[in-house]
């Protein structure tokens, strides 16, 4: 399940509920991180050391948008068409926009604009879809939401991606125009790629 909360609440006043769901899918990622990075891997903290590899939020430079190129700075795009569209997408391959392997889970998608322009998402991981979420309670909100998801320990792992399983966002548009729409979690990058500003 999930819940759409006002963005401020979950990031400001009320940050258990997604410190709780992201303690939970950072666990299960690094585990997943040791199994196809190597069980010897050593983790950095914000300074991470060569030969390290380091825990960062979600980048934009990690996806792919809707125009099928890669994202730089921001995670806002001009959604140009209405009905069912891929907004974003990872290749984890190392010919993917990282340009190496990496992990990442995910906790939440983040919309942080006032006008909502989307009424549904979907999720794809490798060969599974997860179930359409309908999101139009949002559109009430005055600002930018949050749809966390309600994840419990036997289904974590399901959010957690590699380069075996890519993932995916469609949306649903109802109209076109600027939205910025940020997934929400933790991934795993080396250090040159932790501490570089682009990835080209």
């Amino acid at each position: 399940m999930y819940i759409i909360a006002d963005a401020k609440e979950v990031f400001l006043t009320r940050r258990e509920p997604y410190l709780n769901t992201l303690k939970l899918v950072e666990q299960a990622a690094e585990r997943r991180a040791r199994e196809v990075l190597g069980k010897d891997l050593r983790f950095g903290g914000l300074i991470p050391k060569e030969g390290e590899y380091a825990k960062v939020t979600l980048r934009p430079e990690m996806f792919k948008g809707m125009a099928g190129t890669a994202l730089s700075g921001s995670f806002r795009q001009n959604l140009t068409s209405t009905g069912w569209q891929t907004i974003l997408t990872t290749d984890l391959s190392e010919n993917g926009p990282v340009g190496e392997k990496w992990v990442m889970g995910l906790v939440g998608i983040a919309i942080l604009d006032p006008v909502i322009r989307i009424s549904q998402i979907k999720i794809t991981k490798g060969d599974k879809t997860f179930s359409v979420i309908d999101i139009e309670e949002a559109k009430v909100s005055r600002g930018p939401v949050v749809i966390l998801f309600k994840i419990s320990q036997d289904e974590v792992d399901e959010f957690v991606f590699d380069y075996s399983a890519d993932f995916s966002l469609k949306a649903y548009i109802t109209s076109t125009g600027y939205q910025t729409v940020k997934p929400e979690g933790i991934a795993f990058l080396s250090h040159k790629k932790a501490i570089s500003e682009t990835y080209s």
